[in-house]
């Protein structure tokens, strides 16, 4: 069975995520997006990183730039390498902080999100509330769970996702 967290923007599903993959006692490997800081009259940069580390930002690939948009071919090259080191390293828990509109375009980066769910190691992930074919298509498999994480519920879920 594979977990993903939905929920509005700043909400706290990667922290969640992050709370539940770390307690979990699992050996862990995946991605997650980060934005870079904001700064004044600066578009701000989105990078994807192997789970646990930071990006560096004078050497890791720009996958996005909030409002603007989603650079597939980085999706396609660098995202697919993470993918695929991250699955070499025979993870028990898989994760994906998060799945979004940017990848829409980037076919071979969602062709390796789609086999790791079906690879049978489970997926914890978090999974932006807009429609796509590609986020469609995830949200709609039966051998995924669905939580959707709201300024209430939030502290009801803290220690529960993985239960």
């Amino acid at each position: 069975m594979h977990v993903f967290l939905t929920g509005e923007k700043g909400i706290g599903k990667s922290t969640l995520l992050k709370k539940a993959a770390e307690s979990s006692g699992l050996r862990l490997a995946g991605f997650c997006t980060v934005s870079e800081a904001r700064q004044e009259n600066r578009p701000v940069n989105i990078y994807m990183v192997p789970f646990g580390e930071d990006p560096v930002p004078e050497v890791t690939p720009v996958v996005g730039v909030k409002k603007v948009g989603g650079n597939p071919a980085v999706f396609d090259t660098w995202g697919v390498e993470i993918i695929k080191k991250a699955e070499a390293t025979c993870p028990q828990l898989f994760i994906m902080d998060e799945l979004g509109f940017m990848e829409s375009d980037a076919l071979k980066f969602q062709n390796e999100i789609l086999r790791i769910l079906d690879s049978g190691i489970p997926v914890l992930g978090v999974i932006k509330p807009r429609e796509s074919a590609f986020l469609n298509s995830i949200r709609a498999r039966d051998d995924v769970k669905l939580i959707e994480i709201t300024i209430e519920n939030r502290d009801f879920w803290d220690g529960k996702i993985l239960k």
